[in-house]
């Protein structure tokens, strides 16, 4: 997986540019769908904190670690999964879903 496809089908996704991503704007409309994109880079490739930083501009390596907890708290599991399905293109079959709500349920004791 490619740093610049993640790049790219992130801010497809948000109705944004590549370069609005990438562009030092606090805004959350911008922002989030930064950090998103560093948090699929650091995920689906093998770029350290620091390759990623510079990927989209930045100079901390503690920018990737601040999105990548960010995320996570922000969005739900299901949410990043749709997400990460379209960058990846890689689809759940049907019963990679079925197994995945049986350990769900069996989590929740049902």
């Amino acid at each position: 997986m490619k740093m610049g496809h993640i790049r790219e089908v992130v801010a497809a996704h948000y109705g944004l540019t590549v370069k609005q991503i990438c562009r030092k704007h606090a805004s959350p409309k911008f922002s989030h769908p930064r950090q998103i994109a560093m948090y699929f880079c650091r995920k689906l490739t093998t770029a350290s904190s620091s390759q990623i930083v510079r990927f989209f501009g930045r100079e901390d390596p503690t920018t990737v670690v601040y999105a990548v907890g960010a995320v996570k708290k922000r969005y739900s599991e299901d949410a990043l999964i749709q997400l990460e399905c379209k960058i990846t293109g890689n689809f759940p079959t049907f019963k990679e879903i079925q197994d995945r709500y049986k350990e769900e349920i069996k989590k929740e004791g049902l």
